[in-house]
């Protein structure tokens, strides 16, 4: 540092966080500090692609023998519930029951059961193809 020269502090943004480097940018004044603010722009763009490598793993995709498995079991357990609970759970309508609507109710009963098996097809025709 000069003593009859101010010589103004640079600060090395390498160093800082990425919570600091937001925190400055929203505190400097870029009319007076234009080169700094650049700075803090192209580390902080550095940082974000630095992220984005570490974050790129591939997305697994699932099988479409896990698929229809699990397509299987999840309505297939739908039905169950149905059938054990003895209720249909209908948005904005009332609830069909065995006892309110029976046609409604088997007619719920049937069609996850057919859904169901479609599933099953599914998950046995690829399995053993």
């Amino acid at each position: 540092m000069c003593i009859g020269n101010t010589m103004a502090f640079e600060p090395n943004y390498s160093k800082y966080t990425v919570s600091e480097l937001y925190d400055v940018l929203d505190n400097i004044d870029g009319d007076k500090f234009p080169e700094r603010l650049e700075k803090i722009n192209s580390e902080l763009e550095s940082r974000v692609v630095e992220d984005e490598k570490d974050y790129e793993r591939p997305i697994k995709k699932m099988s479409p023998i896990k698929k229809n498995a699990l397509g299987f079991f999840l309505l297939f357990s739908i039905m169950l519930s149905i059938l054990y609970a003895e209720y249909v759970p209908m948005r904005g309508l009332d609830w069909i029951t065995q006892q309110t609507h029976p046609q409604l109710y088997w007619v719920s009963v049937i069609i996850f059961g057919i859904w169901s098996c479609y599933y099953a097809k599914k998950y046995m025709d690829i399995k053993y193809t």
